[in-house]
């Protein structure tokens, strides 16, 4: 997966091309990602680009943090590790979610996905 963002301060709108890192997490926490990127539509990949990307997978990747918080009970330390990501945007990754939740298509989705990884959770090794 490649996320393309506008080069500043040139006349035309070039492009550069921003290579994923690929990070090595905790299986729990690669299952949520594969939950969150199928809810999403996205590539698992998306979810780790090393910039914020498009707003859905901004918001997606928000999601996935929040889920690792909630229901994996890990730490903010630990998720941004994981994600490649400072533990304040973790804190406020969970804050947006929280916020959002207000909305009910939004919650919807969040608790189903709540209730799929904590069913599934037995499965997946630690």
């Amino acid at each position: 997966m490649l996320c393309e963002r506008n080069i500043q301060g040139s006349n035309r709108p070039e492009r550069q091309v921003l290579p994923v890192t690929v990070i090595i997490g905790s299986p729990r926490c690669r299952a949520v990602e594969r939950a969150v990127a199928d809810a999403f539509r996205l590539p698992v990949t998306a979810l780790r680009a090393p910039t914020r990307c498009l707003a859905r997978i901004a918001l997606a990747r928000q999601v996935a943090m929040y889920l690792c918080h909630v229901v994996l009970g890990l730490t903010l330390a630990e998720i941004g590790d994981h994600f490649g990501r400072d533990r304040t945007t973790v804190s406020h990754a969970c804050r947006v979610v929280e916020d959002r939740r207000d909305e009910a298509a939004f919650d919807r989705l969040v608790q189903e996905l709540e209730r799929a990884l904590e069913a599934s959770e037995a499965d997946i090794p630690a």
